[in-house]
C-alpha cells in the first residue's frame, strides 16, 4: 500500500471514530458537542481532503454542521452541509434520514440568512423526496412541511404558511401522542401565525398547549421553553397587555443567557422583546442598553443587512422618536426599510409597518406630504396582505385619516374615519372597544369641523353603548358627558 493510500485508510478510520462518538446536537448534548466540536471540524477536514464519501463522512458533517448552526455560526456550518449534499449525489445507497436530514437543515440554515430563494429550494426537495417515497401522510412529511411553512410565514405569505402548519399538525396528531414535542412545536407555529393575523384567542390556546407539553418533556432550561414563554409575552404585548407580558419576557431572556452565547441571535431576539415593552411601559432608560445590545448582537452575528438587524435599527428608531430626538430617529428608520425591503420585499407586513413609523415620524416633524405618501404606501401594503380587517390595516387607514386632518383635507379624512367606524362595527360588534373609540373618534371630528347635529348623534350613540356596558358612573361615561356639554 502506498503512503497515499495509507494516509487515506488512516483519516478514513479518524473520520468513523469521530461519527461515532459525535452525538446528535440537541440541546442536551451541547456540552460534549463543544468538547469534541475541534475533533469534529478537523475530521470533517479530512473528509474533503481526502475525498472520503460515504454515509459516516455525510453524517459526520450534518451533525458538525447542525450543531454550528445552532451556534449562530453559519458560515461555518454552510460548506458543510453543502458538502454533505455533494457527496449524496455522487454516492448511491446514503441513507435516506440522512438526505432529507440534510435538505432540511440547509433549508433552515438558509432561511436564518433571509436567503428565501434557496431556503425554499432545499425544503422542496425534502418534502418531495419524502412525499415520492410515503405518500402525503406520512409521519417524515411533517418537518419539511413545517420548514417550508415557517418560509412562507417569514415572507409574509401567511395563506401558504396556514395550509402547511395545519397539514404538518394534522399529520403528527395522527401519529404521534398528544404530548409528544413535535405537536408543541405545530402549535407553537400555528399560534404565532395567528398571532400575527390577530387572531389573540385562537393563538393564546395553541401556546398554552405548546408550552404545556414542553415545560412536562423538557429541562426548565431547554430553549423551546424559553421560546414559548417569549411567544406568550407577545402574545399579551400584541393585546397591549405589557405588565402581564413583561414577566413572561424577563423568564425567556433569564432562560436563553443560560443557554446560549453571550452573542447568539435568540439574546437579541430576547433583548429586543424586553426592551419593547419597558418601551411600551414608558421606561425608556431601561429600554435604550437592551436594544443596543441587541443591534450589536445582530450586526455582529447575523450581519449588517440581515432583516433581525433591522429589527432592532427599528426599535431603536422608535426609543428615539419617543424622546423627541427626530434627528436620530430618521436615518435609523430609513436604513431599517431599506434592508427589509431587500430582505422581506415592498409586500410585506414588516416593511409596512417601518412605513407606517416613517409617516408618523414626518408627522412629529410637520412634514405632512411625507406622511401622507409613507402612510398610503403602508395601507395598501397591510389591505393587500392581511385584508381590510385586520387591526395593522385598521391602524394604517386611522393614521392616514390623522395625517389628512393634520393637512387640512378634511373630506380624505372623513372618508377614512367612517370607513373604520364600519369596518370596527360589522367584525366586531358595537360593544367592543375598538368600535366604541372609532365612533368617538368620528364623533370628535365632526366635533372639530363644526358639525354639530352629526357629533352630537354619535356622542350619544357612544353613551348609550357605555352607559349600558359600563355603567352611569363610568370616567368613560363622564368624559362623554364633558364633550356633549361643550
Amino acid at each position: 500500500m502506498d503512503r497515499k493510500s495509507s494516509w487515506r485508510k488512516r483519516a478514513e478510520k479518524v473520520v468513523n471514530q469521530v461519527c461515532k462518538v459525535f452525538p446528535d446536537p440537541e440541546f442536551t448534548n451541547w456540552g460534549l458537542c463543544e468538547e469534541l466540536l475541534l475533533s469534529a471540524t478537523a475530521a470533517c477536514g479530512q473528509v474533503g481532503n481526502f475525498a472520503l464519501a460515504n454515509e459516516n463522512a455525510v453524517l459526520l458533517l450534518n451533525k458538525t454542521a447542525y450543531y454550528l448552526q445552532e451556534k449562530a455560526q453559519y458560515s461555518e456550518a454552510l460548506p458543510l452541509y453543502q458538502h454533505g449534499l455533494a457527496i449524496c449525489e455522487q454516492v448511491h445507497g446514503i441513507s435516506y434520514n440522512i438526505v432529507t436530514n440534510l435538505l432540511n437543515n440547509t433549508g433552515f440554515l438558509f432561511g436564518e440568512q433571509d436567503n428565501f430563494e434557496q431556503a425554499i429550494f432545499y425544503t422542496k426537495q425534502a418534502l418531495e423526496l419524502t412525499q415520492s417515497l410515503f405518500g402525503s401522510d406520512h409521519l417524515d412529511t411533517a418537518t419539511p412541511m413545517d420548514n417550508l411553512a415557517s418560509i412562507y410565514y417569514e415572507q409574509g405569505d401567511y395563506s401558504q404558511a396556514l395550509q402547511l402548519y395545519q397539514q404538518a399538525l394534522t399529520v403528527r396528531e395522527s401519529h404521534l401522542p398528544a404530548d409528544h414535542l413535535d405537536i408543541a412545536n405545530s402549535c407553537n407555529n400555528l399560534a404565532a401565525l395567528h398571532d400575527v393575523l390577530g387572531e389573540y384567542e385562537t393563538a393564546l390556546s395553541f401556546y398554552e398547549r405548546a408550552l404545556a407539553i414542553r415545560k412536562k418533556a423538557l429541562p426548565a432550561n431547554h430553549p423551546d421553553v424559553a421560546n414559548s414563554l417569549n411567544n406568550l409575552a407577545t402574545l399579551y404585548y400584541a393585546l397591549g397587555d405589557y405588565e402581564a407580558a413583561l414577566p413572561f419576557y424577563q423568564d425567556a431572556l433569564s432562560r436563553k443567557e443560560n443557554s446560549f452565547d453571550p452573542t447568539h441571535p435568540e439574546i437579541a431576539t430576547s433583548l429586543d422583546n424586553l426592551a419593547a415593552t419597558y418601551y411600551q411601559l414608558g421606561d425608556y432608560g431601561q429600554a435604550l442598553p437592551l436594544y443596543q445590545r441587541a443591534l450589536n448582537i445582530h450586526e455582529k452575528t447575523l450581519g449588517e443587512e440581515h432583516s433581525h438587524t433591522a429589527r432592532s435599527l427599528n426599535n431603536l428608531a422608535a426609543l428615539y422618536e419617543a424622546q423627541g430626538e427626530y434627528l436620530q430617529a430618521n436615518p435609523l428608520y430609513e436604513r431599517a426599510l431599506t434592508i427589509w425591503q431587500n430582505t422581506l420585499g415592498l409586500e410585506h407586513p414588516t416593511t409596512a409597518a417601518c412605513l407606517n413609523n416613517l409617516a408618523g415620524l414626518y408627522y412629529e416633524l410637520d412634514e405632512y406630504p411625507k406622511a401622507i405618501e409613507f402612510a398610503k404606501q403602508a395601507l395598501t401594503v397591510t389591505e393587500n396582505v392581511l385584508g381590510e380587517k385586520h387591526p395593522d390595516t385598521l391602524q394604517s387607514l386611522h393614521n392616514l385619516g390623522v395625517f389628512y386632518e393634520k393637512a387640512g383635507q378634511h373630506e380624505d379624512a372623513l372618508v377614512l374615519y367612517e370607513r373604520i367606524a364600519a369596518i370596527t362595527e360589522a367584525t366586531l360588534g358595537l360593544e367592543n372597544a375598538d368600535t366604541i373609540q372609532a365612533l368617538n373618534n368620528l364623533a370628535e371630528f365632526h366635533d372639530t369641523q363644526g358639525n354639530y347635529p352629526q357629533a352630537i348623534a354619535l356622542y350619544e350613540r357612544v353613551l348609550e353603548i357605555l352607559e349600558r356596558t359600563l355603567g352611569s358612573e363610568h370616567l368613560d361615561v363622564a368624559q362623554i358627558l364633558n364633550n356633549l356639554a361643550g
